[in-house]
């Protein structure tokens, strides 16, 4: 909701200088190229540029003349506030409703500089052995999917989060059985390189690039390889929750810890500690077809191999309810979660991705809470309040979320 929040004026409330229509006072962006209307073509990465640039009421371009041109790489669509909104004509991930650059006030321009440094990435998290059985779970999942007729051949339109996980389940699907397969997706990584060479991917859209200093070489390299297989688009569309329903998108994210109820937690640690952002995982975790979580199962502590479990009886923070998330996926196994009630979900989540170590201690929890539930009348998510958060409270204290027992 950022773009559309700052272009609703709710970040300039208060503003006291200036255009009270423009809330922000400069703007700083990136070209590749400055087209003759004065219009520019952005980089590797769209996000809210358009917003952000409508929005500010200086603006300062840096031309990059250390990379090409990605004139034609982007579809840019002017954002218009409600109630002249339009819908998105975007029927496939491949379609393209709007231009190759964004437009800009002339006048509003302060400084046109030039850059010649290359973007400041880092290395892509490497695969492991629990991402790549995450990843074989998945893959397998989706084979049934289609023997069932739930999903065509080529699948849906793919979304994935960043990360090791998200590595290793686009370095399978570029190994696996499907083809002629698109995406719709923020952000693409290196493996998605891998995707494109093994000639498995046929589109990708995208609302920026992140590639490493490698993955960046390799792309300019094949410049001609890749660029009709690409487009850009503004966060505004890529997030959109219109066409993620339409196109039917199958959703992958990351979370710190899930619960046995399917409540997902992707920033806080411990409820308080922001590890990082929610980015638009909300946004296509709500509207795909098929919502994923995938994770490890367990995670070391500074004393316990296992001691932060990925499955908890209760989140500590809800980013994502469990009436948005579908399957839950670990490098212990997989839970389909479709259809199921919560005290339906509890079981299945425990057996199937809860690590071993504390499949009993939660399965208990889920016991104990259900018998004092029922007694009393309240048991369709079943919780003992005072214990909810005895395994994070331990870890605090302890170092590790494994209890020698619910009892105090």
């Amino acid at each position: 909701m950022f773009p559309s929040d700052l272009t609703y004026g709710f970040y300039s409330l208060n503003k006291k200088h200036g255009d009270p229509k423009k809330p922000l006072d400069y703007a700083i962006v990136e070209a590749t190229a400055i087209l003759e209307d004065g219009s520019i073509v952005p980089g590797a990465s769209v996000g809210a540029s358009p917003e952000i640039l409508a929005s500010a009421e200086k603006i300062i371009i840096e031309v990059n003349t250390s990379i090409p041109s990605f004139e034609g790489l982007h579809d840019i669509n002017q954002s218009f506030l409600p109630p002249h909104r339009a819908p998105y004509q975007i029927t496939a991930a491949n379609q393209r409703i709007g231009a190759h650059s964004i437009p800009i006030d002339p006048a509003r321009v302060i400084a046109v500089v030039e850059s010649d440094r290359p973007d400041n990435t880092g290395g892509n998290a490497g695969e492991d052995e629990k991402s790549i059985k995450i990843a074989q779970h998945l893959i397998h999942f989706f084979e049934e999917e289609v023997k069932a007729g739930r999903l065509p051949a080529n699948l849906l339109p793919l979304q994935s989060g960043i990360g090791n996980v998200a590595n290793s389940i686009i370095g399978g699907l570029a190994e696996g059985p499907f083809k002629n397969l698109t995406v719709w997706t923020e952000v693409l990584q290196d493996t998605f390189l891998k995707f494109w060479d093994s000639d498995k991917l046929d589109f990708a859209t995208a609302t920026s690039i992140r590639f490493s200093p490698e993955g960046f070489a390799h792309f300019y390299k094949n410049w001609d390889s890749y660029k009709e297989r690409l487009l850009l688009r503004p966060q505004q569309v890529a997030n959109s929750p219109e066409i993620i329903r339409r196109l039917g998108v199958i959703a992958m994210n990351t979370p710190l810890e899930v619960d046995i109820y399917a409540h997902a937690n992707s920033t806080c640690a411990l409820g308080s500690r922001m590890l990082n952002g929610i980015g638009g995982s909300g946004d296509f975790l709500r509207n795909a077809k098929y919502s994923i979580m995938h994770f490890p199962s367990s995670r070391p502590s500074k004393t316990d191999p296992h001691g932060i479990s990925s499955v908890v009886p209760f989140a500590t923070h809800v980013d994502h309810t469990e009436h948005d998330l579908d399957i839950l996926v670990t490098d212990q196994g997989l839970a389909d979660l479709r259809g199921l009630s919560p005290r339906q979900r509890a079981p299945v989540i425990i057996k199937n991705c809860a690590h071993p170590y504390y499949q009993d201690q939660l399965m208990e929890y889920y016991e104990r809470s259900l018998f004092d539930c029922i007694k009393r009348g309240a048991g369709h998510q079943p919780h003992t309040l005072a214990k909810a958060f005895k395994m994070q409270e331990n870890f605090a204290k302890n170092g590790t979320m494994k209890l020698n027992s619910w009892d105090w």
